[in-house]
């Protein structure tokens, strides 16, 4: 698998995986060379996802790795200072790693870098 398929395998999953909730609903960018931002999951009060029901904008890093299975229960990922000053700048992001392979096997490992665990570094 080349980079582009490992990203556009991982955001498609990604996708898949919110789009089983109700109150979730995901504007994500294929191929966006955007900095520090993959796009936003928008929070919703109901399962109507209206301008006026909306509740909160979360912005989103998404990184795609090839892995073959057995996947780890937990991971250490390290990013760049830059993309953290960048998620504290926008009060926050969830960084989702999502490893794929060649056969359909996915996980995704996420962390919530609210501005609060932000302000440690």
């Amino acid at each position: 698998m080349n980079n582009k398929n490992i990203e556009q395998t991982a955001v498609a999953e990604l996708t898949r995986a919110l789009s089983r909730l109700d109150y979730v609903s995901t504007d994500f960018n294929q191929n966006d060379k955007t900095p520090s931002w993959d796009g936003f999951i928008l929070l919703y009060k109901s399962k109507f996802d209206k301008k006026s029901e909306l509740i909160k904008r979360i912005p989103i890093q998404i990184k795609g790795h090839y892995q073959k299975p057995p996947y780890a229960r937990e991971i250490i990922y390290s990013t760049e200072v830059a993309d953290l000053e960048n998620f504290y700048q926008d009060n926050g992001a969830i960084l989702f790693v999502v490893y794929v392979d060649d056969s359909g096997n996915s996980i995704i490992y996420y962390n919530d870098l609210t501005k609060f665990k932000l302000e440690i570094f």
